[in-house]
C-alpha cells in the first residue's frame, strides 16, 4: 500500500446543449445512477456558476478513457433532452 502524496483534479465546463438548464448537482447525480462515475459538483467549491463538474484524474490512463467515455454518454442523453421536440396536441376549438 502506497500513501498518496498528492491528486490531480479537472474542473470541465458543460457546453453546448447539454448546458441548457444545466444543474451539476443533479448532473453528478444521475451521472452516479446510470454510469457509476461519481464527479463532484462545481458548485460545491463556491463559485457563483452551476455548469461545471470536478473529476479526479488520478486513476490509470485506459480507466480515464472509460471514465471521460461515460460522462461523454451521460452529457449526450442530456443534450438530446433538452433539444428534443415535443409536438403540441391539437386543441378543439369549440
Amino acid at each position: 500500500l502506497v500513501v498518496p502524496a498528492g491528486a490531480l483534479y479537472a474542473f470541465p465546463a458543460v457546453v453546448g446543449a447539454a448546458a441548457r438548464n444545466f444543474d451539476d448537482h443533479e448532473f453528478a447525480l444521475d451521472l452516479m445512477n446510470e454510469e457509476g462515475v461519481l464527479v463532484v459538483p462545481g458548485s460545491s467549491f463556491n463559485v457563483p456558476y452551476r455548469h461545471h463538474f470536478r473529476v479526479t484524474l488520478m486513476p490509470e490512463a485506459s480507466v480515464m478513457r472509460d471514465v471521460f467515455a461515460r460522462i461523454d454518454r451521460a452529457l449526450a442523453r442530456r443534450a438530446e433532452a433538452v433539444t428534443k421536440v415535443v409536438p403540441l396536441k391539437p386543441r378543439s376549438v369549440a
